[in-house]
């Protein structure tokens, strides 16, 4: 099976800003002959916040540890830290807001003093560590755990020919034939993230090879948009236009009540479509809930579509 793997810190595409503060970050930290500060990174899902964690582990050849937020509920979980050696490691936190509170209260001490309690009377020094914590929603990072990053990096989303790049990466990886034109709209479609860009190239090579298709072309992309309901003047999913038009039907709505809606958990609303919706101007969070803002009005309403 082809796979998609960026392989080191000078492929990995980013937002130019956000690569020289990167690159900025690694050259300090290699000068010092330490690991870098702790980090924290934030925004939408899919950016590449733990392609760059698993990355800055690979560049200074440490361990990486991770955890899932909401599954580091149990200060039991930490103590695996004790195994480490030199040089130490990145201790990856994906989710961090949603890590538990009292767990949360341990990471304070290895941040700021590398040290973890073994019991009420015994603490251990631990081989160093650089936390990146990441969030999809960096509202809800407690304030003492926020201001223990030394570093706050926000990922905003690609520009269409940031994406381009990265979806040449992946095509070659893959090992597919695609025209200039339709890796373009590609890019266009896939939201300002290369998590969704790798989902269409999937999804197209399952296409191409159902198809018999040697070269994807412009017109190849255009016929898969149509199939999976993607609009290819906005990009917005079949779903994303049936939150839009669901917020449409009241004045304000709950995001509990527009997940049920639209057969989605409130997580996978909030993580997967509402941060989304609110950066590219559809929607606005008020006192009493969510409401369209004019743009998505004409979508919700009809006056503007590409493929649905």
């Amino acid at each position: 099976m082809n796979t998609y793997d960026v392989k080191s810190i000078d492929e990995f595409v980013l937002p130019q800003a956000l690569k020289n503060k990167v690159v900025t970050i690694i050259k300090s930290a290699k000068k010092r002959e330490t690991l870098p500060d702790h980090m924290l990174l934030y925004g939408l899902p899919g950016t590449g916040k733990t392609t760059l964690a698993r990355l800055i582990a690979k560049e200074f050849n440490v361990a990486l540890i991770t955890f899932e937020g909401a599954m580091l509920n149990s200060a039991d979980k930490l103590t695996q830290l004790v195994n480490i050696i030199e040089p130490g490691a990145v201790l990856f936190i994906d989710e961090i807001h949603s890590s538990n509170s009292k767990v949360l209260e341990i990471l304070y001490n290895i941040m700021e003093d590398n040290f973890l309690w073994l019991n009420e009377t015994t603490k251990f020094l631990l081989a160093p560590l650089c936390v990146i914590g990441a969030t999809t929603q960096i509202q809800d990072i407690p304030k003492p755990l926020y201001t223990r990053f030394i570093y706050k990096i926000p990922f905003p989303v690609y520009k269409e020919e940031e994406l381009t790049q990265i979806i040449k990466q992946m095509v070659k990886a893959f090992k597919l034939s695609i025209t200039d034109n339709a890796t373009k709209i590609i890019s266009k479609i896939s939201k300002g993230t290369p998590r969704m860009a790798r989902t269409h190239i999937q999804l197209l090579k399952d296409y191409a090879v159902i198809k018999d298709i040697p070269e994807i072309t412009e017109t190849d992309v255009q016929s898969y948009a149509k199939e999976y309901k993607i609009d290819l003047n906005l990009g917005l999913s079949a779903t994303d236009i049936a939150i839009l038009k669901s917020i449409g039907e009241y004045n304000t709505i709950s995001a509990r009540t527009l997940a049920i809606k639209n057969n989605l958990t409130e997580e996978e609303y909030l993580k997967n479509y509402e941060i989304f919706l609110i950066q590219e101007g559809y929607i606005d969070i008020t006192r009493t809930g969510r409401m369209l803002t004019d743009k998505g009005k004409e979508v919700a309403y009809g006056q503007r579509n590409g493929n649905i």
